[in-house]
């Protein structure tokens, strides 16, 4: 139970980190453009940032074949 514990909060603090990188990047690069565009160019950054991570945690948990021989 203590090793799941510590699992989850290391995925967790992980997941933590990526968001603030996540958020740095987006912020810079809606930095660059006019105020008037600032709102949906982060609202899409978000928006790819949080398809990716569903995305990528669905394919991180599909059995590889070769991988389990």
């Amino acid at each position: 139970m203590l090793e799941e514990l510590i699992i989850l909060v290391q995925i967790i603090f992980i997941d933590i980190i990526l968001a603030a990188d996540n958020a740095i990047i987006i912020g810079l690069i809606a930095a660059n453009f006019v105020p008037k565009n600032r709102k949906k160019i982060i609202l899409w950054g978000v928006a790819g940032a949080l398809v990716f991570k569903i995305l990528f945690a669905v394919f991180c948990n599909i059995p590889i074949p070769i991988l389990l021989d």
